[in-house]
């Protein structure tokens, strides 16, 4: 069986069980930010990856320019990366949190930053 992802094609065999549930929250997670999107960047963005047309079909599509349509993509691109930037940074900063509370918790004493658990 394969799963399609967000950078292609990857054999479910090859992910764990745990791997697949994180790969589930990160699609879902950038869904939500490309809902976050303009209207005409995240409709140029969602023609091009998940119904794959080229360029030239979406500026059909829409009736506009090719060159208006790799404008919105590439912004679309470059707005949802730095979105994803953003949204990556905040969980990795709750995560070294909830694992100083659970070290606090369990009596052990919090690691310095650059320390390895």
């Amino acid at each position: 069986m394969i799963l399609k992802t967000w950078r292609g094609f990857l054999p479910t065999s090859e992910l764990s069980a745990e791997k697949r549930v994180i790969t589930k929250q990160r699609h879902a997670r950038i869904l939500a930010l490309i809902d976050t999107l303009p209207a005409r960047e995240r409709e140029v963005l969602l023609l091009s990856a998940v119904q794959e047309l080229s360029t030239v079909e979406i500026a059909l599509v829409l009736d506009t320019t090719e060159s208006t349509i790799r404008s919105r993509l590439y912004r679309a691109r470059h707005a949802l990366a730095a979105l994803l930037e953003q949204k990556e940074f905040a969980m990795s900063v709750h995560s070294e949190i909830d694992d100083t509370l659970r070290r606090l918790g369990s009596g052990r004493t919090p690691l310095r930053p650059g320390e390895a658990g």
